[in-house]
């Protein structure tokens, strides 16, 4: 699965700022859910790459050890993150991401 979400990941990546030109896109935590998520995946939306680098910043804040963005860290934890919002695709992102860091909240 990591062959097919890095190249993904990274060509969603790189597409952010020619996606964001042509059109608006707006990643809320709080109301983003599983389901937009899983549906974001397939088709490489940029709100996705909003997503995943907001998560970064969140995981790396609340486990109080910055940690430098690479491509296999932004894979790795999207294949975190794939399960529990297959699973679970009314729950939002931000529940999703605080399970992970251990909050809970």
């Amino acid at each position: 699965m990591h062959k097919i979400a890095l190249p993904l990941l990274l060509a969603m990546l790189v597409a952010l700022p020619v996606a964001a030109q042509a059109q608006s896109n707006e990643f809320n935590p709080n109301t983003y859910t599983c389901g937009e998520f899983n549906a974001d995946i397939q088709v490489s939306s940029p709100t996705l790459g909003y997503a995943m680098l907001w998560a970064f910043g969140w995981l790396d804040r609340a486990q109080g050890q910055p940690t430098p963005v690479t491509d296999q860290r932004i894979a790795d934890l999207t294949m975190t993150i794939v399960p529990q919002c297959q699973n679970n695709p009314n729950q939002t992102f931000l529940s999703v991401i605080n399970s992970l860091s251990g909050t809970g909240k």
